[in-house]
């Protein structure tokens, strides 16, 4: 499932509890390697709204959990 926003995490995540099933959560995914078997739970994908850069007055950054690691690079820089 993608998810665009954290209204619709937020909904998904509801329905999965209250239907008791585990899941898996994917960033990005360029790091991701997945045995040929595939996998039993449903996997929620961050999107568009979950591929953030933002600068914090302290000087850090929050990133989003989709955020690719090529656009952080470019945003650092």
């Amino acid at each position: 499932v993608e998810l665009r926003s954290h209204d619709q995490l937020l909904s998904v995540l509801d329905r999965l509890a209250g239907e008791r099933l585990s899941y898996r959560v994917l960033g990005k995914g360029s790091n991701l390697l997945i045995g040929d078997e595939g996998v039993e739970e449903p996997v929620l994908m961050l999107g568009a709204g979950f591929r953030y850069v933002r600068p914090e007055p302290s000087g850090r950054f929050r990133l989003g959990g989709g955020v690719s690691l090529m656009k952080l690079s470019n945003e650092l820089c």
